[in-house]
């Protein structure tokens, strides 16, 4: 069983801009996590159920964690909710948060920025994402992802979808246009992008400062 002490030790994920603290938690028991959340996050998840309530409880715990390590003893009073638009938000406290969730892992980003979005995106997903995205992205963009780098490609504009609140039928992975993966950049340099890579997935932070 997952205790609150191992969390809080390994869930936060350097490499980042001091701007931003990004956490990732493993999909578990809900259970495990309640003494972790806000009381209002944990009633919130009563909405949810199975596997959908895994995801909820792991992407609001890695968000406060982010959320502690960003702004300390002030977070303890602030609550990660749903804004109209579905997109989480950090209530009583003025950074930005982002949640995404793979097969094993939920992550957040939690920051002092203008625009944020993040996303996770596992390699052994490359082919479904290949299938997904050619319908949605550009040709300069395909071309990108030529080596079959498409979990990278595909997290970076998921990311920028997010940071920019466009979802897929809003046209939110046309809306922004990948000039490289590595580094990590966006043709319109009001966005700046960061990745995390593992043996087993990346994780994309899109943000405008």
């Amino acid at each position: 069983m997952i205790t609150p002490d191992d969390i809080k030790a390994s869930a936060l994920v350097g490499g980042f801009p001091s701007k931003l603290r990004v956490a990732r938690v493993p999909l578990a028991d809900p259970a495990s996590y309640r003494a972790l959340l806000h009381a209002d996050e944990w009633h919130a998840a009563s909405a949810y159920d199975g596997r959908r309530r895994q995801e909820h409880v792991a992407g609001q715990l890695a968000a406060r964690i982010a959320l502690e390590a960003l702004v300390g003893e002030a977070a303890h009073h602030a609550v990660i909710a749903r804004d109209r638009d579905g997109a989480p938000e950090v209530r009583g406290l003025p950074p930005l948060v982002s949640i995404s969730h793979g097969r094993r892992f939920a992550v957040a980003v939690v920051g002092q920025v203008r625009a944020l979005g993040i996303d996770l995106c596992e390699h052994e997903q490359s082919a479904r994402v290949r299938r997904v995205a050619e319908r949605f992205i550009s040709a300069e963009e395909n071309a990108l992802a030529a080596a079959d780098d498409w979990a990278t490609l595909w997290a970076l504009k998921e990311a920028a979808a997010k940071a920019l609140r466009r979802g897929l039928l809003e046209g939110g992975l046309r809306a922004s246009c990948v000039a490289s993966l590595e580094p990590p950049r966006f043709a319109w340099p009001a966005l700046e992008a960061v990745l995390a890579r593992s043996d087993d997935d990346v994780v994309a932070v899109v943000y405008s400062p």
